[in-house]
């Protein structure tokens, strides 16, 4: 058939979804690449994937001759992925208009349907001359593979790049699904009558199962089973690896792909004509879908879901709700109708005439949405107990199910109350599992002092068990109480609700009923639920009591009640809303009359004498609706708490009721807080179980993020861990907290000002404005309880914590806000000054707002500090005023300074400003002991000034102690030293076994000794540089804190004289010198480090000459103490320990110090460069050495890049034995001596390891009878590209290579011999040398019969592999390094040469000729004695054996091998072969070969 070739089609209606590029991977091309032979492969191990590239230039198509001129063959392999379809796309793009231009290939069929392996299009990219062309095909997330080719022109000349990119296709669902059975599946005629189409149907696992190409429109006929099936339509030709039958020839007569999970389309049509699919079972169309192309190469995809046919059905119906007789019931069916075929005309209906007592059937009414409904009326007469009706479905298919509508009818107790019987009660019979109800009505409500309601379920009996469980519901569903056996003494369930007293007694419990369930149990209607007690029983909303009990009975209900609903009364009253002293209060009751007689002439009196002051009872006035209300004033001077008064109400029946009010929140009051009020404004409540404590406190100003703060914590708290809300006046909540971002248990709030942030001991987090920038002015409560689990903070001051412990908790607020009156506060100075140094007092004012305040001026009195009285500070800026003198020769210590602002309308605010003095001690002389004193008030903190001239270190010690100190009560003291920035240094308290303090900087030796120490000075406090300190000491019996900024506070009561000692001493001793190592043969110097006090002027030499260096090599200074350097050494020095004298000289020529130095001078050996070529475990790089005694044996090796996370470098010393101990310890060194890590017991095991980069898979290594495990890049990501040394040492007690060593230091007590083995393994990448072809193999003439070998030789970095070629095409099976040819023969002439490769890249070799000489073919018949097998020589037993055959009509089948050529007679015919008959033929062949010029013997 001549087509058109037309595009795949997708429908519009399916989802294309576009996946990500998750690699950007490029496929350079590599010639030859220029058949399917010699395609280059793409994707590797891990497929190729959306974004990756294919790379390369073609200005051709041929296929015969490699090289730019020639087509580029790749072979691609796709990336698994989750089963789906996935549409992928290849674009090519080329710089210029002469373009590349991509093809999918694959092979051809047979018109029987076979496997050709030929090299067919399958698809060609679209032609245009705007980039990109792309060709598309589908694959299933299987690793699919395909042929792709690239062509170009002679004029393309720009590279060509492929990109990938893959969408996940949505198949379109068919129109319904079907049930399992055998039908057709088929182009829609009437939507592709105009169309070629192609089908392909996949099953559930996305396997081809089905194709269809002619006649159109394609359909194929298939048996489904239950599963899902997916079907592509195409708008013509479609090739998949699913060759055509033989019947009919026509169908699919096209191109095959070479392999398997691949589906391409071959059309570039954009038609936009819908592309239907039918599926039909005999002429019956059960499912359809349609779709529309978007663009060339598409295909429609459809989803078909086979699944088993169904029925209607419905779920069963368990009305929660009780009803009683007389009550109407809507009960509700939801139907789920049949799916496969679909149900049509549902009917619903169920016998209810147990429940009605109406006999027949009740139909439910279909009112939507797959719902049946019907309306109902318990009949009269119908008995208490759980009912269960069969609910019938069916529909018009003639299918139905049945379903249960179950319910409970229960009793009606009626009212209960002091006149009903007591005890109301009734009994039900219920089945096992099912549950008894009964409905009571409380007509009025129970509270602790009067009125209660209790329950029981006595008498129950379930076989001989009245063990029951219930509870009790409003009528709404939702579950007030449930309980088990709460009473003791029976197993019957039980409830008691209000009075508290007098306890009531019900026979056999042996617990008295006192309101245990709820104080208040509201007047209304309940529900009361009793089953059988069964484990795993419980009572949920709804109405969803369960007990799964197997035993039926009786359930028994029992209701007392002493409600008086014939007197006046209210249920007492408690106001949660917070009041302080001062406040008035308005109360207000609503009496509930009595009923029989009614009530007349109600008034309402209390005593509230206790919170008001006012003796005598305060009267109600009535009001609408029955309302009576009071208004008192509380005393000024009412404690927080919670109060209680009685109030009686009363009627002109002279009945009457003493209930009360309770106000349970009475607040401490702050009143207005600013920054004039003293700091922290604070105060704590003991609270029992349950309570709130309520602080009141007022602000005029607002907060803001810039200026202003209020900060409040609950650290004052006992208890640990607390809650708090903070309300405003109408009650509503402003912030509420558990556990806040401060860093504590204890809650707190932050309002305001950002920065700079507060600090509040204990809060691990600073006070920033955390809770708002904003807090607006006005009146606020704080409540604060210990936190329980179940807290809340509810509106109208509804905070609850149902803690159950008594506590006390406490609220602490700090601000700067300013006042309503004029205010100042000091700004106190922390750091202290000292005589002669300038100082600065500063206050800051805050204006009155009514009226305003105007020329402010602020006076102090400095007549403690020996100065003027009064003395006037300056403003600035606004609203700050300060003062600055220079301080006299006063005694160290704290002055209060009092100050006084005060503006033109006559306000005034006084305060004090703290002045810290402290005492200069100087500069502390060389070895002499600077004493000093001071003396400290109750709280207080002396504070010294030192100065020091040089930094401490090996040579120079700076001790500070407190010995002398005399405190009262007790002789404790504790210090800090600070920077003269104010940062804190050191601190300590109690030194070396004595309640003195003590701090040592610098030289550990010689060691001081301070009596009463128990413990020497030795530096161990660090390094002290010069400069000017600040010492802060204090009394050590109580809790100081030492901050930032010279921040000291103290709670100690102590008081009296502090001594502070500080001694500036110089350390004394002779020099010392290092040991280090000398690496023989590496070019690496000598080093050395010599320790001396003898200062930084002083020049170091030591004699290297033993060694072969030289006798006077100076070392240069490098610090105050120490010089650091490195000399020539020679590598014919041979192995072994060398001490080499040094002596320090100050001036040049004196010798003021002289000591040694030791170096061990060892070879290395070189394990060399490592890498995934030599190095890979587990057996790695691998070298021996002798141990060396007390020192090490060295190994070197060099990396050319760094690991990372698919690297990995490990070094090993699995191997070494010392004695019988493989117990090593290791290190890697750099070449300037710097240790880069070290190991001991890898894995907790003697040998030693060391491991960088790549984690997993972990490594393991083996050296003679050891091996090690677990090599994971434990060490370090990284180990750069390098050479690094290895020392190995056999392990001795206390033995390790501290971290930062240097000098190639590493020395070990060890005297064990043995030896050491290295190990070093790694995946680096080699130094890889390309191939090439030393010598190409050697042209070669053979004659028939004989064999041909073709030898080369070539070099560069192994492994090398090998394939020949003849005629530039690859010969199967030959990768040897020789080509060998048993029996050359004419159709072996050709060209033969050899491709090269390793892992960076490969060389072709030259050709060479094979000529086969084809005029004397093997005519060898016999050996010479006449036997007739051939020995490869054409002589004179050939002659008689051919005669033997020929004339002598020999017949041993073994002589026929004289047969040699064609029957005819004729001239002999070259190359003809034997036809297993010894004739005339066979005669002129012999003779030629024989007689006419073949050589004898034949070679």
């Amino acid at each position: 058939m001549t087509r058109t070739y037309v595009k795949w089609l997708l429908t519009a209606a399916t989802l294309a979804t576009p996946i990500s590029a998750l690699a950007q991977t490029n496929y350079p091309e590599t010639e030859p690449n220029n058949t399917k032979a010699a395609a280059n492969p793409v994707g590797g191990a891990s497929g190729m994937v959306a974004g990756d590239t294919i790379t390369g230039n073609s200005t051709g198509l041929s296929t015969t001759v490699a090289g730019s001129t020639s087509a580029d063959y790749y072979l691609i392999t796709m990336a698994t992925a989750a089963p789906g379809i996935y549409k992928h796309r290849l674009a090519i793009t080329t710089a210029g208009t002469a373009g590349h231009t991509g093809t999918i290939r694959g092979n051809g069929q047979t018109s029987s349907g076979v496997y050709a392996t030929d090299d067919l299009t399958l698809q060609t990219s679209i032609t245009t001359t705007t980039p990109p062309r792309f060709n598309d095909f589908y694959g299933f997330g299987k690793g699919e593979r395909l042929f792709y080719r690239v062509t170009g022109t002679t004029t393309t000349t720009a590279d060509y790049v492929a990109t990938l990119s893959t969408t996940t296709v949505v198949p379109t669902a068919m129109s319904t699904s079907v049930t399992p059975g055998t039908y057709a599946i088929r182009a829609n005629a009437a939507t592709n009558t105009a169309l070629d189409t192609d089908l392909v149907v996949l099953d559930g696992s996305f396997n081809v199962i089905a194709t269809r190409d002619d006649p159109d429109p394609s359909e194929v006929s298939l048996s489904l089973t239950t599963g899902t099936y997916y079907i592509g339509i195409s708008a013509y030709n479609v090739a998949v690896r699913f060759p055509s039958p033989t019947t009919p020839a026509a169908d699919f007569p096209d191109p095959v792909t070479d392999f398997a999970d691949i589906v391409v389309s071959t059309a570039t049509s954009t038609s936009t004509v819908v592309r239907g699919i039918d599926v039909a079972s005999g002429a019956t169309v059960v499912a359809t879908g349609a779709g529309t192309p978007s663009s060339q190469f598409d295909i429609a995809w459809f989803a078909l879901t086979v699944a088993p046919p169904s029925i209607p059905t419905a779920t069963n119906v368990a009305l929660a709700q009780p009803y009683l007789p007389g009550d109407s019931v809507t009960a509700n069916i939801i139907v789920n109708p049949a799916a496969t075929p679909p149900s049509t005309g549902i009917t619903v209906n169920a016998d209810l005439s147990a429940i009605t007592g109406v006999p027949g059937t009740t139909t439910f009414t279909d009112i939507g949405g797959n719902t049946f409904s019907a309306t109902f009326t318990v009949g009269a007469t119908t008995a208490a107990g759980p009912y269960a009706a069969t609910v019938n479905i069916a529909d018009a298919e003639a299918r139905t199910s049945t379903a249960t509508l179950s319910l409970n009818v229960g009793r009606d107790l009626g009212v209960v109350n002091s006149s009903s019987a007591q005890p109301t009660t009734a009994t039900t019979n219920i089945g096992a599992g099912q549950v008894a109800w009964f409905r009571f009505t409380v007509p009025s409500a129970t509270s602790a002092a009067l009125g209660y309601v209790d329950i029981n379920s006595l008498g129950s009996l379930f076989g001989a068990s009245g063990d029951t469980v219930a509870a009790v519901y409003n009528l709404d569903g939702t579950l007030r109480n449930s309980a088990g056996d709460p009473f003791g003494g029976s197993t019957a369930a039980g409830f008691s609700y209000g009075q508290t007293s007098p306890a009531r007694t019900y026979s056999p419990y042996t617990t008295t009923m006192t309101g245990q369930t709820a104080a208040v149990l509201p007047a209304g209607q309940y529900w009361l639920g009793v089953a059988r007690q069964a484990t795993g029983w419980a009572a949920g909303a709804n109405f969803a009591l369960v007990s799964p009990s197997v035993d039926p009975g009786q359930a028994v209900a029992n209701i007392y009640s002493n409600i008086i609903d014939n007197v006046p009364f209210f249920a007492p009253i408690t106001i949660t809303r917070p009041y302080a002293g001062g406040d008035s209060v308005t109360l207000t009751v609503t009496p509930t009359p009595a009923s029989t007689p009614p009530s007349t002439g109600i008034s309402v009196v209390g005593d509230f004498s206790a919170i008001t002051g006012v003796p005598g009872t305060t009267t109600f006035v009535e009001g609408p609706a029955g309302t009576f209300t009071a208004t008192i004033t509380l005393l000024s001077s009412l404690a927080p708490g919670s109060y209680t008064s009685p109030v009686t109400v009363s009627d002109a029946e002279a009945r009457s009721f003493v209930s009360s009010i309770t106000l349970s929140g009475i607040a401490e009051n702050f009143g207005e807080v600013s920054v004039i009020s003293a700091q922290p404004i604070a105060g704590t409540r003991a609270v029992s179980a349950g309570q709130i404590a309520w602080f009141r406190f007022v602000t005029t100003q607002p907060t803001n993020a810039t200026d202003f703060f209020v900060d409040i914590d609950t650290s004052n708290s006992t208890a640990s861990d607390t809650i708090a809300a903070i309300y405003d006046a109408s009650g509503s909540v402003v912030d509420s907290v558990d556990d806040p971002v401060y860093g504590t248990l204890r809650a707190a709030f932050s309002f305001g000002d950002t920065t700079p942030s507060r600090a509040r001991t204990p809060y691990t987090v600073n006070f920033a404005g955390q809770d708002g920038a904003v807090l607006p002015a006005g009146t606020y409560y704080i409540g604060v309880a210990p936190y329980a689990s179940g807290f809340s903070f509810g509106a109208n001051f509804g905070m609850a914590s149902p803690f159950t412990t008594a506590s006390t908790v406490g609220a602490r607020l700090f601000t700067n806000l300013p006042g309503s009156g004029l205010g100042a506060v000091a700004n106190n100075d922390a750091r202290p000054v000292f005589v002669g140094e300038s100082y600065t007092l500063s206050a800051t004012v805050f204006p009155s707002l009514t009226p305003p305040s105007t020329l402010i001026s602020v006076q102090a009195d400095l007549s403690s500090i020996g100065g003027d009285n009064p003395v006037s500070f300056t403003e600035g800026p606004t609203n700050t005023f300060t003062y600055t003198d220079t301080l006299g020769s006063i005694a160290a210590g704290t002055y209060l300074i009092p100050f006084t602002a005060s503006d033109a309308e006559g306000n005034v605010a006084n305060g004090n400003i703290r002045l810290i003095v402290g005492f200069d001690a100087g500069a502390l002389a060389l070895d002499t002991p600077n004493v000093t004193g001071s003396s400290i008030t109750s709280g207080g903190v002396a504070w010294f000034k030192i100065t020091t001239t040089d930094t401490t270190g090996t040579c120079r010690f700076v001790d500070i102690h407190t010995i002398g100190s005399a405190l009262s009560p007790a002789n404790d003291t504790t210090i800090a030293v600070y920077n003269a920035d104010g940062t804190l240094r050191t601190t300590n308290d109690d030194f070396g076994g004595a309640l003195f303090s003590a701090l040592s900087y610098g030289a550990a030796a010689p060691p001081r000794t301070y009596s009463p120490f128990t413990a020497d000075l030795v530096g161990g406090s660090g390094t002290l540089p010069a400069g000017v300190y600040y010492i802060a000491v204090a009394s050590g019996s109580g809790i100081t804190t030492f901050g930032a900024g010279f921040s000291v506070s103290s709670t100690s009561v102590d008081a009296g004289t502090v001594s502070l000692t500080g001694i500036f001493g110089s350390a004394t001793g002779a020099p010392s010198g290092s040991v280090s190592t000398f690496l023989k043969g590496e070019g690496l110097p000598a080093r050395t480090r010599i320790t001396s006090c003898s200062g930084t002027t002083a020049i170091v030499t030591v004699d290297a000459s033993s060694i072969g260096g030289p006798a006077a090599a100076v070392i240069p200074n490098a610090t105050l103490t120490t010089w650091t350097g490195s000399f020539a050494a020679s590598d014919s020095t041979a192995d072994g320990i060398y001490t080499l004298p040094f002596t320090v000289e100050q001036p040049a020529g004196t010798v003021i110090e002289s000591g040694t130095i030791t170096v061990h001078v060892r070879p290395v050996t070189n394990l060399g460069t490592t890498d995934a070529a030599n190095s890979l475990p587990p057996t790695g790089l691998t070298q021996t050495a002798a141990a060396t005694p007390t020192g090490a044996t060295w190994f070197k090796f060099t990396t050319l890049e760094a690991t990372d996370a698919s690297k990995f470098v490990d070094v090993a010393t699995a191997g070494s034995l010392f004695g019988t101990s493989t117990d090593a310890v290791m290190g890697i060194w750099r070449p300037d001596g710097t240790l880069v890590a070290t190991n001991d017991d890898w894995s907790g095991v003697g040998p030693s390891g060391l491991s960088w980069g790549q984690t997993a898979p972990t490594r393991s290594y083996t050296g003679g009878a050891t091996t090690q495990t677990l090599f994971d890049g434990r060490t370090g990501p990284t180990l750069p590209a390098g050479t690094y040394y290895i020392s190995i040492h056999r392990w001795a007690l206390n033995f390790t290579i501290p971290v930062g060593a240097d000098l190639f230091t590493a020395l070990t007590s060890s005297t064990d011999t043995g030896t050491v083995r290295a190990i070093v393994g790694s995946n680096l990448s080699p130094s890889c040398v390309s191939p090439t072809v030393d010598t190409p193999p050697a042209s070669l003439s053979r004659l028939s019969g004989q064999p041909a070998s073709f030898t080369f030789t070539a070099s560069g970095t192994g492994p090398l592999s090998f394939q020949w070629q003849k005629d530039g095409v690859d010969i199967g099976g030959e990768t040897g390094a020789t080509l060998t040819i048993a029996a050359a023969s004419p159709a072996d002439n050709g060209s033969y040469r050899v491709v090269v490769t390793n892992a960076c890249g490969s060389a072709t070799s030259t050709a060479a000729t094979l000529t086969v000489d084809a005029r004397c073919s093997p005519a060898d018949v016999a050996n010479t004695d006449g036997d007739p097998v051939s020995d490869g020589t054409v002589d004179n037993g050939d002659f008689t054996a051919f005669f033997a055959a020929f004339f002598l009509d020999e017949t041993d089948p073994g002589r026929l091998i004289a047969d040699i050529a064609d029957t005819d007679g004729a001239t002999f015919i070259e190359g003809a072969g034997p036809d297993g008959s010894v004739d005339n033929g066979d005669f002129t062949a012999f003779f030629t070969y024989f007689f006419q010029g073949c050589p004898l013997p034949l070679p």
